[in-house]
């Protein structure tokens, strides 16, 4: 997974998995939440979440499992994703997983 792929991923987490948190887990919920939070407090949601998940590598798999199957979402992190494949850094690493795939 790619470091761009795996912070799109941790935002998702954000908005999933903190507000449920707090609220039941129904999607009305959540996207009622995120829609009342500001961009600010949306960023920073995102990034304590990331934050949290730097060390839980298991979490980010089981958010993949989840992304799949929701093709509108996954494949605006796929597009995302290779758009910034423009990106030297992110094309060498990308490069790299592939490689190892194999």
């Amino acid at each position: 997974m790619t470091h761009r792929l795996a912070w799109v991923l941790y935002a998702v987490v954000a908005s999933t998995g903190l507000l449920h948190g707090a609220c039941a887990p129904s999607s009305g919920v959540v996207r009622g939440g995120l829609e009342t939070m500001s961009r600010e407090e949306r960023l920073k949601t995102f990034e304590s979440t990331a934050r949290a998940l730097d060390g839980k590598p298991e979490f980010v798999d089981e958010l993949y499992a989840v992304a799949r199957r929701h093709p509108p979402m996954f494949n605006r992190i796929l597009a995302n994703t290779t758009r910034d494949l423009a990106e030297p850094e992110l094309a060498h690493e990308t490069m790299v997983l592939l490689l190892r795939m194999r």
